[in-house]
C-alpha cells in the first residue's frame, strides 16, 4: 500500500464476532510476537518504567476504573456468561480487544482472534492469553466478573501506555536533555515530532537520533502519500496538547515542561493517531468500492471486486493492490465461492493484516472494523447474549446507525435470522457465526465475511513469507495471468457454480426460491463463544458479601498480573536479556 498510515503492512486481520475468538482459543500455545510474561518484563527492565502498583493507583484516582466498566457495560451484558454470571477466558480477550480497538484502534497482541493451520511461527508462544488464564484460573467455573475486567483493561491499558515514557526518555537522553529538567513546549514538539516520524514509520525506537529522524522522514515523504499532512497534523495535535497545561493556553511555546508532562502531551498524540488514521482507511475503502468492473454497483453492493479488477486497480492507481491470492486467501479475504472467479472480500481486506501499522512492541494500529457501530447497538438494543429475530429486525428498522447503509430485502434476510434461532430454540446468538454471517450479508460493505474455523491463516507479511518462503506480492506474470483468464472468462457464467462444500444444498434450493438473496456465499456452520449451555446467573449486589467479593476480585486481577510481571522479570533476569527499546 502506498498510504501514509498503512505503509508497514503488520498487524492481524480481524472480524468482531465471537467466532474468530472461540477459533483462537483452541490453542494458547500457538503463536504470537510477544507474550504478554515478555510485555510487562520488558516494561519493568526499562529505565524510567512507572512501578505498577503506583500506575494502578493513578489509574483508580483518575476514575479510569470507572471509565472502563462504563464502556464495558453493555457488551459485558450481551456477552454470553457462566453459571456465576461471569465472562469465561474467550469472552474476556473478546471483550477487551473490543476495547482497544474502539478507543485507540489498537489491535493488543495475544487479544486479538489468530487462526493458525500450521506450527508456531519463529518458534514464538503466545500471548496475553496466557496472562489471562492464569487469572481465569482462580476458579474455572467462576470466571470474570465486570469489576475484574475493567481493572485488568485499566492495568493492562497502562502498561502499554508506559512504553510511551520508555521511549521518550531515550530521546530526553539522545538530545542531551535531562529528564529531571523542564523544557519548553518548542523543544517538546520537536521532540514529539521525531517520536512520531520513528512511530509512523515503524522504525527502531533505538535508533532515535536527529540523523535518524531525519533519514525516516525522508523515506516516509518519498514512499508514501500525504506525508506532509500527516506532520502538518502531528504538529496541531502536540501543540493542542500542550495548552491544555494550566497557563499555556495562549503561546505554549513559552510554556515548560517535566517528563511527566512531556509524556503526557506525546501520549494523547499516540492515542489520537488510531483516529487520524481512519481517514485513510476509508480512502482505502472507497478506492475498492468504486471499481466497477461489471455493471454499476456490482461491486458496491455485495462488498466484493473481482481478483482481476484488484490487481488491475494496482497497476494504475495509488495503491499497490498486489498481494498474491495464497496470501489473501490466508488472510481470509478471497472468495472463492463462484468457481474460476474468485473476488476480494472488501471489509476482510481492508481490516487485514496488510493494511496495518507496527508502531508498538505491544499493539498494531489497524484499520478498524466498522461493523463494530453496528455491533454496540445490536448489544445495547438487545441487553443479552440471546435475541428474537424480529428484535433483531426492528433494531435495524429502528435505530439511525443503520439508516445510512440500510439493508435491501429485509424480509428475506428474516428468514435467515428465523432458520439461525431455530438452531437455538428460537432465539439468535448474536456473538455467533451465524449471525456474523447474517450481518455480512445485510452490509456486506462495512461487515467482514466470518469464515469457518481453520478455514484461514491470517499472519503479517513477515509471519508469512517466513512460513511458506515466498513473497506476498503476486509477481508480474502472475498478475497477467488473473488478467487474462479474467478476459477469456465467457460473459454468461453460472452465478451459482461453486465449489464443492462451500454452500449448502438446502440454502441453494432456498435461493432458487427466492427465499434468501444469492449474491453471496452462506454455510451453515455455526461457531459460539460458549457452547455449553449456562444457567440463570446469580443475582449481583444483593448483599454487602456480594460488593466485597466483586471488590476482591477486581484487586485479585491487579495483583495476579503483579505475580505475572514478577515471575517474568525474574525469568528474563535469569537468561540475562537486558535490553532498550524494541526493534521491528
Amino acid at each position: 500500500m502506498n498510504s501514509i498510515s498503512i505503509l508497514l503492512p503488520v498487524c492481524l486481520f480481524c472480524l468482531a464476532d465471537g467466532k474468530a475468538f472461540l477459533e483462537s482459543g483452541v490453542s494458547e500455545a500457538e503463536s504470537a510476537e510477544t507474550d504478554m510474561s515478555d510485555m510487562l518484563a520488558m516494561l519493568l527492565e526499562q529505565p524510567g518504567t512507572v512501578d505498577l502498583s503506583e500506575a494502578v493507583r493513578n489509574q483508580h484516582a483518575k476514575d479510569s476504573h470507572a471509565h472502563n466498566q462504563a464502556a464495558l457495560q453493555a457488551m459485558f451484558n450481551s456477552l454470553p456468561k457462566n453459571e456465576k454470571g461471569n465472562l469465561g477466558l474467550p469472552a474476556a480477550r473478546y471483550a477487551l480487544h473490543r476495547l482497544f480497538e474502539h478507543r485507540h484502534r489498537w489491535f493488543v497482541r495475544g487479544l486479538h482472534p489468530k487462526s493458525k493451520s500450521g506450527g508456531e511461527v519463529a518458534g514464538k508462544s503466545h500471548a496475553v492469553g496466557k496472562a489471562l488464564q492464569t487469572l481465569t484460573a482462580l476458579s474455572d467455573k467462576k470466571g470474570l466478573s465486570l469489576a475484574a475486567l475493567a481493572a485488568l483493561a485499566g492495568t493492562l491499558d497502562e502498561l502499554i501506555q508506559s512504553e510511551v515514557s520508555s521511549h521518550l526518555r531515550g530521546f530526553y537522553e539522545a538530545r542531551g536533555y535531562a529528564v529531571e529538567e523542564a523544557i519548553s513546549g518548542e523543544k517538546l514538539k520537536q521532540l514529539g515530532e521525531a517520536y512520531m516520524t520513528i512511530y509512523i514509520a515503524g522504525a527502531d525506537f533505538r535508533n532515535n537520533s536527529k540523523e535518524d529522524v531525519m533519514e525516516d522522514s525522508k523515506f516516509m515523504s518519498e514512499h508514501t502519500k500525504g506525508w506532509t499532512d500527516t506532520q502538518m497534523w502531528v504538529g496541531s495535535e502536540i501543540s493542542e496538547a500542550e495548552k491544555a497545561k494550566d497557563g499555556c493556553t495562549d503561546d505554549e511555546g513559552d510554556c515548560k515542561f517535566d517528563f511527566s508532562e512531556s509524556t503526557r502531551v506525546v501520549k494523547k498524540v499516540v492515542e489520537r493517531y488510531g483516529h487520524f488514521n481512519d481517514g485513510e482507511c476509508h480512502k482505502l475503502k472507497t478506492q475498492l468500492l468504486n471499481i466497477q468492473p461489471s455493471g454499476p454497483n456490482q461491486e458496491k453492493r455485495t462488498g466484493r471486486v473481482t481478483l482481476a479488477d484488484f490487481y488491475k486497480a494496482g497497476l494504475s492507481g495509488a495503491w499497490e493492490f498486489n498481494e498474491k491470492a495464497d496470501y489473501l486467501r490466508a488472510l481470509g479475504a478471497l472468495d472463492e465461492s463462484t468457481a474460476d472467479d474468485p473476488k476480494v472480500i472488501v471489509p476482510n481486506y481492508v481490516s487485514s493484516w496488510v493494511n496495518c501499522l507496527s508502531s508498538s512492541k505491544f499493539y498494531s494500529v489497524c484499520c478498524r472494523n466498522e461493523c463494530e457501530d453496528y455491533m454496540k447497538v445490536i448489544e445495547k438494543q438487545i441487553g443479552g447474549p440471546m435475541a428474537d429475530p424480529d428484535k433483531i429486525i426492528s433494531t435495524v428498522e429502528s435505530q439511525s446507525v443503520f439508516t445510512l447503509d440500510p439493508p435491501p430485502g429485509l424480509g428475506k434476510l428474516r428468514h435467515r435470522l428465523v432458520s439461525i434461532a431455530e438452531r437455538h430454540h428460537g432465539k439468535v446468538p448474536i456473538h455467533g457465526r451465524l449471525f456474523a454471517q447474517w450481518m455480512h450479508h445485510a452490509f456486506p460493505t462495512t461487515c467482514p465475511y466470518p469464515h469457518e474455523a481453520g478455514k484461514t491463516n491470517p499472519q503479517t507479511p513477515d509471519e508469512w513469507m517466513t512460513e511458506t518462503g515466498r513473497d506476498i506480492k503476486a509477481s508480474e506474470d502472475e498478475v497477467q495471468k488473473v488478467v487474462h483468464q479474467a478476459k477469456e472468462r465467457p460473459v454468461e457464467q453460472g452465478r451459482r457454480e461453486r465449489t464443492s462444500g462451500t454452500v449448502t444444498s438446502v440454502n441453494v434450493a432456498k435461493e432458487e426460491e427466492g427465499e434468501f438473496p444469492s449474491e453471496l456465499p452462506w454455510t451453515d456452520v455455526e461457531e459460539l463463544l460458549v457452547v455449553r449451555p449456562t444457567q440463570a446467573p446469580e443475582k449481583a449486589g444483593s448483599s454487602l458479601l456480594d460488593m466485597v467479593v466483586t471488590l476482591l476480585e477486581a484487586l485479585m486481577v491487579v495483583g495476579l498480573v503483579c505475580a505475572v510481571i514478577w515471575t517474568a522479570s525474574q525469568q528474563r533476569q535469569q537468561r540475562g536479556l537486558h535490553h532498550k527499546g524494541h526493534q521491528f
